[in-house]
């Protein structure tokens, strides 16, 4: 059983602006190519977003790739809307801890553009999307 129950990654969620954009590249990652190019949910399969968030979400996500960063606008809306995506963020949590990776509080560092797939970095809650 994982200590990340829904309390501490809600609250993680909310205080921890590393924490929001690594979650929403997880769920983003998640997404399959189509949704993921179409900015959009086409699969019910429990590991993306939901229909009402993919495309704003998805707009964010690949903001933070290309540029590095999300406006202050942005990291408030992807604050309010991840706490209810905890328990998909504990699934990613519990499959990592299950291969035998460690599972740690994020780091307090910036996110730096990257492609997916992303390598975990030290500290990292939701490691790669491998």
């Amino acid at each position: 059983m994982t200590a990340w129950n829904k309390e501490r990654i809600q609250t993680l969620l909310i205080s921890n602006d590393d924490a929001i954009k690594r979650g929403l590249l997880v769920l983003y990652g998640n997404q399959t190519a189509e949704e993921r190019d179409a900015q959009a949910t086409h699969d019910r399969n429990n590991v993306g977003f939901t229909g009402v968030d993919a495309k704003i979400l998805s707009s964010f996500a690949q903001q933070l790739i290309g540029r590095g960063f999300l406006s202050r606008k942005q990291m408030e809306i992807t604050r309010k809307k991840l706490p209810k995506y905890w328990r998909k963020l504990q699934q990613e949590i519990i499959r990592r801890e299950e291969a035998g990776k460690v599972v740690e509080p994020v780091a307090a560092q910036t996110v730096a553009p990257i492609e997916l797939p992303v390598e975990p970095s030290q500290g990292d809650i939701f490691g790669s999307f491998a």
